[in-house]
């Protein structure tokens, strides 16, 4: 039995939202990295962050960050951004690599199923009943975040690149 329309969106939002954010810590790297104030170096940036995993570019950027910037405060503060989309992206990875099963007797239910084997816990199965309001509350969360991170790092971005 397929899932709801409404299901579908709600993952679909969860899937957009995530891949906005994840665009936003790839740009910020390639600011990070190119040398001029024209970012002329961004294509060197791209090269690097098309071939690594998102945690690795969490760790670029918070490293890139250090780096170029020296207000401890900055520093504190994107740390808790990294974090913060670190949980993200394992709940997006959640959501996504589960499977899904609709619910029989209610479509405004489905179950999301997800077996993990990892070294502490060994084999686990994860099973939740989720309506689209809660998977939507997901992506909004994954909004709000973006649109903080990009609030915070937008005027860092102006100081780098100096005056036009």
């Amino acid at each position: 039995m397929k899932l709801s329309d409404e299901h579908y969106r709600a993952i679909g939002r969860i899937c957009v939202a995530f891949s906005e954010l994840d665009q936003y810590v790839s740009y910020y790297i390639w600011t990070f990295i190119s040398t001029d104030r024209v970012a002329s170096d961004q294509p060197i940036g791209q090269i690097i962050t098309s071939e690594i995993s998102f945690t690795k570019e969490l760790d670029l950027l918070c490293a890139l960050f250090k780096y170029r910037i020296k207000d401890k405060n900055q520093v504190k503060i994107l740390e808790k951004f990294i974090s913060r989309i670190s949980e993200i992206e394992q709940n997006r990875n959640t959501m996504l690599h589960s499977i899904w099963i609709s619910d029989k007797t209610d479509d405004t239910k489905a179950t999301r199923f997800k077996i993990t084997a990892k070294r502490k816990k060994g084999l686990h199965w994860s099973i939740q009943t989720i309506i689209p309001d809660e998977l939507n509350d997901i992506a909004d969360d994954f909004d709000r975040v973006k649109i903080d991170f990009r609030k915070f790092m937008m005027p860092i971005e102006r100081s780098l690149r100096g005056p036009n």
